[in-house]
């Protein structure tokens, strides 16, 4: 009987501990879900918990008049080459217009180049193509951070 009494002087603190630490684990729990639905209730129906929220000035860009271009984009055309060229050469021209003096990012799987657009738009860079089928990626940014992007399916068979 006595040696009862001393482990169950023994276990009470360790019961004690236990209980204590399985407290903090439950607090935590809820505090993480609670904070999750905060979060999820301050995102549009159609966004997730972890997409960042757009700022209200890309959300509220004003619609174009007929047969202007649009104010708040970024334009960008690419003149050549065209989808699912096969091109012969194991280089590259890639040649189109966007926004005067605009930087355009070019890359591919094995290469990338920045060019900068002219005055009136135009830009030209090279890149090296894989054999085969090769995916580009044309991004033009303008001076205030927009961007517009292309892809092109070029095919490289010498």
């Amino acid at each position: 009987m006595a040696k009862n009494d001393a482990m169950n002087k023994s276990e009470k603190p360790l019961l004690i501990i236990l209980s204590l630490i399985s407290l903090g684990l439950l607090i935590a729990i809820i505090y993480v879900w609670y904070n999750a639905l905060s979060n999820r209730s301050q995102n549009p129906p159609n966004q997730g918990i972890l997409t960042p929220p757009q700022n209200e000035q890309s959300q509220s860009q004003s619609t174009p008049s007929a047969g202007t271009p649009e104010s708040t984009g970024v334009v960008l055309n690419i003149n050549t080459p065209q989808m699912q060229d096969v091109v012969a050469s194991p280089t590259l021209t890639i040649e189109g217009t966007t926004g005067p003096k605009a930087s355009v990012a070019l890359s591919d799987a094995s290469d990338e180049t920045i060019a900068t657009a002219d005055v009136s738009g135009a830009f030209s860079a090279t890149l090296a193509l894989d054999m085969g089928e090769n995916q580009i990626t044309v991004t033009a940014f303008d001076s205030k951070g927009q961007s517009k992007s292309e892809v092109l399916n070029v095919v490289y068979m010498p």
